[in-house]
């Protein structure tokens, strides 16, 4: 199993990739175009057998040029998991369970627990209290509790860690952005 991956948004490129994997004889096994909020296009490809096989980046209209640049990844698709939220602004009060939901993406049935964290550390009694487990109902959305004792208002950025050595961060869907505001107030 094999994750073939276009970079080219991110570098500023025109390029508007799409990816295609040939067999020897030229029949197109598998092609990808966009991947969620990005142009940029993510395949994962089971090579049917062993032999010779072919990778082509062109550009969805045509085009090309000097700044039609694109940097191409291959590499072995493993378990993996994604962390997304639905909002990146949330808001509640001193005293008052603050519940944000936090999609889990497990890809090719990645079987670990994840526990939530923080990035920074934050004042005394905001922590988020919980962990996505597979098998139950907390494996591909989990409510984070977060409860503060004084106000706070601030970027944030939620980590989801599990074993071995695999961190990643929450992000609001439909962007690429990482960071999260969160504001504790008083009543």
């Amino acid at each position: 199993r094999l994750k073939f991956s276009v970079e080219a948004q991110d570098f500023g490129s025109s390029l508007d990739p799409v990816l295609t994997v040939y067999s020897s004889d030229g029949k197109q096994l598998a092609t990808s175009d966009d991947s969620g909020v990005s142009r940029d296009a993510l395949l994962s490809f089971v090579v049917p057998a062993d032999g010779d096989y072919s990778v082509k980046v062109h550009d969805m209209f045509g085009l090309s040029g000097p700044s039609h640049w694109y940097r191409l990844s291959i590499a072995s698709d493993v378990p993996d998991f994604a962390l997304s939220t639905g909002g990146s602004l949330f808001s509640g009060k001193v005293g008052q369970p603050l519940e944000i939901v936090v999609n889990v993406d497990r890809k090719l049935d990645f079987g670990s627990d994840v526990h939530f964290d923080f990035d920074q550390p934050l004042p005394v009694g905001i922590k988020p209290e919980s962990v996505s487990k597979k098998g139950d109902e907390s494996a591909k959305s989990v409510k984070l509790i977060v409860k503060s004792d004084q106000p706070f208002s601030g970027p944030i950025r939620i980590i989801g860690k599990s074993e071995p050595n695999m961190n990643r961060i929450v992000k609001p869907e439909k962007s690429d952005c990482d960071w999260l505001w969160l504001t504790i107030v008083k009543e």
